[in-house]
């Protein structure tokens, strides 16, 4: 469940999934291929623990269901890498992981003794890295995402309580810090992961459940299950300390919480009363409370997750299980412009749909560097070099790449005295950190020109 990369889904050749009657799941000429963009996934969680996909733009199903046990049974979270690749599962009871691709819908692996009831899933800035939240294992399983292997353990070790179990997280896409908070308690974290270990502890709530960074790092927003009141926590994260700003009043029982790609809407899903809420994030006001129902059921939803789409434009909510045996399941969609469900995609009766990925994870506010080269590229020239590094960096190094020239100038210029080949580099920086290009140039010796010489026969 987390974000963001703007993106259209499109599927390339594939026959809508047919849902046969007594719960047979089956599929009609469709092809394992990769697709133009990443697929939809819920998760369901009953007699069977399966991942299904999903074309967001037909509301279609696409393929066979996934099969997730033993590793992925109880599915509680699933996350979209930042390339969008892959989607991530946690299995609660299976204490493990499955990888799947998102654009050809196949198993890529099955990752167990991660920990013992893993519940969260969350990739560093440079997606090298998963981090997986385990409850009772009381600790952060670090796994290599490239050979899906855990390299490290984080243990959650409170400053101030014993009672600690380790909880849902958000990483923030600028520090890298990870918040936590206390499985169903009051306890707010700050988690330095290179450090591995718990940096700051606040008292914030009383059943704190799901919290989510705002895509420009300088908000936090938890969902608070508490009896007493349920209410999402907003505080300050922009500095070194957290800063609690307010706390607004949401629907029975909030579980999941997402945010928009430019962080000006929240979403939460309140299981107990079947709703989501939507919050403009600029006021902090409720602007919207939506009622979902099922179409061809007569019970309610319990949505335990929701998920906004890569472009902002609707939310997705998997319904649980309505609660009658013949009753359907499905995918909720909500318009987030006119604050309505607008469809369903229907998986079947007593399918459980519990969690849904749809979008990729917040990508990292580190600079993304890249600059221009203009001029002859001549011995004796100058070469000008302009930068054009995105996330607004604060401060650039070059390397000419002849043991001699340098600069801190955005924009600079630089003439090479000898020629040949120069691989030229950039360090963008910014206050989330530096990156790093380079681009090889080639100098060619300066080129003489002689004129002709024209002598006049006298005559």
């Amino acid at each position: 469940m987390r974000k963001r990369e703007g993106m259209t889904i499109l599927l390339l050749a594939a026959l809508p999934l047919l849902l046969l009657a007594g719960g047979v799941w089956a599929q009609e000429n469709i092809a394992v291929q990769r697709l133009a963009e990443p697929l939809g996934f819920v998760a369901t969680s009953h007699t069977q623990h399966l991942a299904v996909a999903f074309d967001q733009e037909t509301r279609q199903l696409v393929g066979d269901p996934i099969n997730l046990s033993p590793e992925g049974n109880g599915p509680f979270d699933a996350v979209m890498r930042r390339d969008g690749s892959e989607v991530w599962l946690a299995g609660f009871s299976g204490d493990g992981i499955i990888v799947i691709d998102a654009y050809t819908h196949t198993l890529i692996q099955r990752i167990g003794g991660v920990g013992n009831t893993p519940v969260d899933i969350e990739f560093n800035k440079t997606g090298d890295l998963a981090y997986v939240s385990n409850r009772d294992s009381v600790d952060v399983a670090v796994i290599d995402t490239a050979t899906y292997q855990v390299i490290d353990r984080i243990p959650i070790v409170s400053p101030t309580i014993t009672n600690v179990d380790a909880g849902r997280m958000s990483l923030n896409p600028c520090s890298g810090e990870l918040y936590m908070v206390n499985y169903f308690d009051g306890q707010l974290w700050r988690v330095d992961p290179v450090a591995k270990q718990v940096t700051e502890e606040i008292d914030l709530g009383v059943s704190l459940w799901n919290p989510v960074v705002s895509p420009q790092a300088d908000r936090l927003y938890v969902t608070d299950r508490s009896r007493f009141g349920d209410v999402v926590h907003v505080l300050d994260v922009s500095g070194s300390s957290f800063i609690t700003l307010t706390q607004i009043p949401v629907g029975d029982d909030p579980w999941g919480v997402d945010i928009s790609p430019n962080g000006r809407l929240l979403t939460v899903a309140n299981a107990t009363d079947g709703t989501i809420t939507l919050i403009n994030t600029d006021t902090l006001t409720v602007t919207h409370t939506i009622t979902l129902t099922v179409p061809g059921s007569s019970d309610q939803p319990e949505p335990r997750d929701v998920e906004i789409s890569a472009d902002g434009r609707f939310a997705y909510a998997p319904s649980l299980d309505v609660g009658l045996a013949n009753d359907e399941d499905a995918v909720l969609i909500i318009d987030l412009e006119t604050g309505e469900q607008v469809d369903a995609i229907k998986l079947g009766a007593t399918r459980r749909p519990v969690v849904v990925s749809i979008a990729p994870a917040s990508p990292s506010l580190d600079p993304i560097p890249g600059f221009g080269v203009a001029g002859a590229l001549t011995v004796g020239t100058a070469v000008s070099f302009t930068d054009s590094s995105g996330n607004q960096p604060t401060s650039w190094q070059w390397d000419f790449g002849d043991g001699v020239g340098s600069s801190s100038e955005q924009n600079p210029v630089y003439s090479y005295a000898n020629p040949g080949s120069y691989t030229v580099t950039l360090t963008a920086t910014n206050p989330c950190g530096s990156q790093t290009i380079s681009q090889t140039i080639e100098i060619e010796a300066e080129r003489n020109v002689y004129l002709p010489v024209i002598k006049r026969s006298e005559g």
